[in-house]
Parts: C-alpha cells; structure tokens; sequence
C-alpha cells in the first residue's frame, strides 16, 4: 500500500471519527435536556417525575413589570435577508369580486414575508477502486486492500447504517 493511499485512508477516518464525535456530542446534549425535565417544566405526566417535588407558589405580585418584552431589550429573532436565494412573485390576474383582467394593472405595494430552511440533503456516493498491478520483475499480483468494513460491491456508510439499525 502506498503512502498515498495510507495517507488518504486516514483522512478518511479522521473524517468519519469527527462527525462520530460530533454525533455524540449531540446525543449528549439531548440526553442531558431530558434528565432536567419533569411534570413542571414540560409535557410529561407526574407518574415519571423522579421524587415528589413541591411546587413553588407563584407570586405575580411580586414584580411590579408588565408581562412580555420589556421596553429597551435587543430580539433574537431571525431577522430578514436582504438577498434572498429565490423569490416567488405573487399576483393576482384577476380581481378577486368582479373578475375583471388585472394583468396591465400597475402594482399598489408588495408585501414580503421570508422562509428560512435547509435545503434537501443529498446523498454522497464514494466510490472505491482497486487498481490491480503485476510486477514487471516477478510477476506479482498486487492488490491494494479496501477499506476496512467495505465487504460488498453496494452498501450503506457507517454514518447512514446507525441510523438504519432497529430500535
């Protein structure tokens, strides 16, 4: 095996153990929300709270602010692309009451709402070749191997196959 190859192999699996890490990271952090939660601070029923917990009295009383946003605070909200990807023009070509053409009309105003998504996964298809050399001295065969775990012509990745495995 060459030192390319070897080269590239462990690129391969430093790249797998990566998203492996950070899977795990992920499923970590998951289960960590759900350990802190119970029947008073999420949906779940009262029979699987851990212990019985007393709940404490709420005092609306005990502030004098207004429910809601108070005045001077900075929103985290997702706020509006100035250029978005694709735009969709919306139009009328007929009114709506007495259906009359409304295509050479001139436009009154434009309303712009966003939609902000992932675009589709797409699956990443890798294809190994094994290029088979015979030795000009001593007419060996030589193979390089294939990826550990690569048994078949056709088969899913380490990272798809966990996700396929039954629960």
């Amino acid at each position: 095996m060459s030192i390319e190859e070897v080269m590239r192999n462990i690129l391969l699996e430093l790249e797998e153990l990566r998203e492996e890490n950070r899977l795990l990271k992920e499923e970590i952090k998951r289960l960590k929300e759900n350990g802190n939660k119970d029947s008073t601070n999420s949906s779940k029923p009262p029979s699987t709270d851990n212990g019985f917990k007393e709940k404490e009295a709420k005092n609306d009383k005990s502030t004098s602010k207004k429910r809601g946003g108070q005045k001077g605070r900075t929103s985290n909200n997702l706020k509006k692309s100035d250029n978005p990807d694709v735009i969709e023009i919306l139009e009328s070509f007929t009114c709506s009451k007495c259906h009359h053409n409304l295509l050479d009309v001139k436009v009154k105003s434009i309303s712009k709402k966003q939609v902000f998504d992932i675009p589709p996964v797409k699956m990443k298809v890798t294809e190994f070749q094994q290029h088979n050399k015979v030795c000009p001295c001593c007419r060996t065969e030589n193979k390089p191997h294939f990826p550990e775990g690569l048994n078949t012509y056709v088969q899913y990745g380490r990272r798809i196959s966990k996700h396929l495995l039954p629960i």
